[in-house]
């Protein structure tokens, strides 16, 4: 039994927003800020879940970007912040929540999970990754929107 405290009176309108503070403290424990996917603790924990189980083939794509930092330096951090949000907002369209997970590893690095999966579907998301890091661009005032250039390299395990 829950222990009360002098003077304090619980409401309805209290207790529903404990359970809202409580559900947003444990979304921003599994989420990566900047990017808005799941961070590493998240993707880990849904990979090792996954791996536990292991009836049915497991696919891995991990990523990372060519020459992010050089990009960094050149444009400034601010801008490779920027490009990885925008990132984060594309892929999350690249697999969707039934097929699997992308997950931020640590700075330009990102693991996909995709439990259940083949061969054909790891190369479809792998293409749709591509296609979204083609479309991301760099938007500074006073000028006009340019293709960032960047690109990603992909390693694939079933």
């Amino acid at each position: 039994m829950p222990q009360k405290i002098p003077g304090v009176v619980k409401t309805p309108d209290l207790e529903q927003a404990l359970r809202e503070k409580d559900a947003i403290i444990e979304k921003l424990t599994k989420q990566d800020t900047l990017t808005g996917l799941p961070n590493w603790a998240a993707t880990k924990a849904y990979l090792e879940g996954h791996l536990q189980q292991m009836r049915a083939p497991l696919g891995l794509l991990c990523m990372d970007f060519d020459n992010f930092k050089v990009f960094n330096l050149t444009y400034g951090y601010l801008l490779g912040d920027l490009l990885l949000a925008q990132f984060g907002e594309r892929a999350k369209l690249c697999i969707p929540p039934e097929k699997g997970l992308l997950g931020r590893f640590n700075g330009d690095s990102f693991l996909a999970v995709l439990p259940n999966t083949t061969q054909g579907l790891l190369e479809e998301v792998s293409h749709a990754l591509f296609a979204a890091v083609e479309e991301l661009t760099v938007e500074v005032p006073n000028a006009p929107r340019v293709n960032a250039g960047l690109t990603i390299c992909i390693g694939s395990t079933l």
